[in-house]
């Protein structure tokens, strides 16, 4: 049974290898493999190209969360950034005392 449900994933891991270049995970096969099912799809369908391209970005936005908390690691325990930071809020007074002094007949 399972060499069986290994010999119908062959055509599509190859297929989803062949777009992406990296062989799919079990997970992305379990995904096709239920599509196939649920629609009847023979390995040869044209609706394949199109199912592998939309696993492979699935893939992709899969990570984007774990990007967005990587980039957004921000502490202020660390010294530096809570420096880096009043050094920005500081500059950015002066700047706006600056235009706000010279719009209104100041400076």
């Amino acid at each position: 049974m399972a060499n069986e449900r290994r010999a119908r994933a062959a055509p599509l891991a190859a297929l989803y290898e062949s777009i992406t270049g990296a062989p799919p995970d079990d997970d992305s096969l379990q995904r096709m493999q239920r599509v196939r099912d649920a629609l009847g799809l023979n390995d040869n369908d044209a609706l394949w190209s199109i199912l592998a391209v939309l696993e492979y970005y699935l893939r992709l936005y899969d990570t984007i969360p774990e990007d967005i908390r990587e980039a957004g690691d921000f502490s202020l325990r660390n010294t530096r950034h809570v420096l880096i930071l009043g050094a920005g809020i500081l500059i950015m007074s002066l700047m706006l005392a600056h235009g706000f002094g010279r719009f209104h007949g100041g400076l």
